[in-house]
């Protein structure tokens, strides 16, 4: 019975033994092949608690820094929040590091790159990066990149720490930062956003401890917003969904932060509640937009001589340059054009003077409504071919002004005539 018992113990440890030596084994032989992150870029080891301990893959992962260590302050942390800025977000799905233009971007783990998206002044770009923490896939996402495929390209495999872009402002952004996301499963659509903060802090990478500064966490519970246009404020948040009024510039609304559905988000404004299109929103007064009114008026089409009388003998009155504006008066069978340039009234030879006509007008007889919904109270019907003037457009609908009237109508029935001829 003893020494039965001694035997199955001793297998026992044999086989807890053989399980340790095959861990450091795999454990010492990834260190010497892995790439080794670059100098003054902290790298820290720690297991994962999603993933199965006796595996090469979790025993050990790198894990990294998105930007070097004390360098970067935390802007904006993970969660609701108010709008900072038009076009920007209520539910805060990253943590933002402000830090120097052009500061070094590094992979936080080894993984994949599969997004390479270069950022514009209204598109925000993005570096994506796929990683396998056990049997769970996530996507780590650096924002606000200008240019996301100077060092990296989508296929490429990129390792802890390793350098892969630069620090920008692109998109809706105040000043230079990195906005850094992390997904479960997918990027997006079915995916989960994951709190950065926490999820890097169990792996030994403390973004907060590690930043300069850290703004206030707490989370505000009523956030103010002022429409910088003519905006439909709707009983859903649908671009279909029925317009109950047209909200004027710097209207004041209220709304609780993280509450959004659909690009819509819903708000109080005069007692009035309903859902107005996110971007249609700023934190601060803006200035009243005008109406894009149309533009025609004639000028030289090129270096030109005004004389007296509808001849190249006659005296010369004076020489206008290139795109010099006038009045036409009439034009002859033989193309002389009589105009007036500030005052002054003279012949110009054939083909030297240009029409240009700048105009919106409807494409279609249409009916211009009172709020931007198809069952809109009419206000007046419009016949194709009207010029009119217009101020602001959303979700399908651009608000108007023509004959002293204001308006929505279908975007869709509009165009922009540009006129561009010699008229002699």
């Amino acid at each position: 019975m003893g020494e039965h018992h001694i035997t199955r113990r001793t297998l026992r440890y044999a086989l807890i033994a053989s399980v340790i030596t095959a861990t450091l084994t795999i454990t010492t032989a990834g260190a010497a092949t892995a790439t080794p992150p670059i100098t003054g870029q902290p790298v820290v080891t720690a297991a994962t608690s999603e993933a199965p301990l006796a595996t090469a893959t979790t025993a050990a992962n790198d894990w990294a820094y998105p930007l070097k260590t004390k360098t970067y302050r935390v802007s904006s942390t993970y969660g609701a929040r108010c709008i900072p800025v038009r076009g920007g977000s209520t539910m805060h799905l990253g943590e933002d590091l402000a830090a120097p233009n052009n500061a070094k971007i590094y992979a936080i783990a080894d993984g994949v790159v599969k997004y390479t998206v270069n950022g514009t002044n209204t598109r925000a770009g993005y570096i994506g990066v796929e990683h396998k923490v056990g049997k769970r896939t996530y996507f780590s996402v650096y924002v606000h990149v200008w240019n996301a495929k100077k060092y990296v390209k989508v296929g490429d495999r990129v390792t802890a720490g390793q350098k892969i872009g630069l620090v920008g402002s692109s998109g809706a952004s105040t000043a230079p930062h990195l906005h850094l996301e992390i997904w479960r499963d997918k990027f997006h659509g079915t995916g989960t956003a994951v709190n950065p903060v926490t999820f890097l802090k169990d792996r030994g990478i403390d973004l907060r401890a590690n930043a300069t500064a850290v703004s206030s966490v707490k989370k505000p519970k009523s956030c103010t917003y002022y429409t910088p246009l003519y905006v439909a404020l709707r009983t859903s948040p649908s671009a279909t969904a029925k317009a109950t009024t047209t909200l004027v510039p710097n209207a004041v609304l209220t709304h609780t932060p993280g509450q959004a559905s659909n690009g819509f988000i819903p708000v109080t404004v005069k007692g009035k509640t309903g859902w107005v299109a996110i971007g249609s929103v700023q934190p601060t007064k803006a200035a009243v937009p005008r109406a894009t009114t149309k533009v025609r008026y004639y000028s030289a089409a090129k270096k030109v001589v005004l004389r007296s009388k509808a001849s190249s003998t006659s005296a010369k009155k004076r020489t206008l340059a290139s795109g010099t504006r006038m009045k036409l008066i009439s034009v002859k069978k033989n193309g002389w054009a009589k105009v007036t340039v500030s005052g002054t009234t003279g012949w110009l030879p054939p083909k030297t003077v240009r029409l240009i006509d700048k105009r919106h007008r409807i494409t279609t007889p249409t009916t211009m409504r009172t709020t931007a919904w198809a069952n809109g109270k009419a206000v007046t019907n419009l016949a194709k071919k009207k010029t009119i003037s217009p101020i602001t457009s959303e979700h399908g609908w651009t608000y108007i002004t023509v004959g002293g009237n204001k308006g929505w109508v279908p975007a869709a029935h509009i165009t922009y005539v540009s006129v561009n001829r010699i008229v002699n």
